[in-house]
């Protein structure tokens, strides 16, 4: 399977790698994007990984929430209080503090994995505030 090289794709971006050991290898699946709120690495095919790096941050919480609309949305029969809860978030993702374009893979005590298509990099992006050279 082939995946993104961020390095030519986002030139823009700092480039950091999966191991510190092999620091300026050409292999495109350890090459990752530096982000003040975790990094954004390659998934597979069109796909990356945000990998948040802390669950606390706001990119974290945001997917998180975006996770919880999408499962209260599905949902035939909400409480009062669920349906409070759905409102609410419905109103952040409508005001754009919420993305609706990564999927959480992985959501652990240290952070969330997040995947979506490179199609989405520019919102998926900003909210990990990746760094520039």
């Amino acid at each position: 399977m082939e995946c993104i090289d961020v390095e030519q794709r986002f030139p823009q971006y700092k480039l950091g790698y999966e191991d510190h050991v092999v620091g300026g290898t050409q292999d495109p699946w350890l090459k990752t994007i530096l982000c003040r709120r975790g990094s954004i690495c390659p998934s597979g095919g069109s796909k990356l990984w945000a990998c948040t790096s802390g669950r606390l941050n706001a990119a974290a919480r945001a997917f998180i929430k975006n996770k919880r609309r999408c499962e209260l949305g599905s949902m035939n029969e909400l409480t009062h209080d669920e349906r409070t809860e759905l409102d609410s978030l419905q109103a952040e993702f409508i005001a754009g503090e919420i993305p609706d374009c990564a999927t959480i893979k992985m959501d652990g005590d240290d952070g969330v994995n997040a995947e979506f298509d490179v199609k989405d990099a520019a919102t998926v992006f900003k909210l990990m505030k990746a760094k520039r050279r």
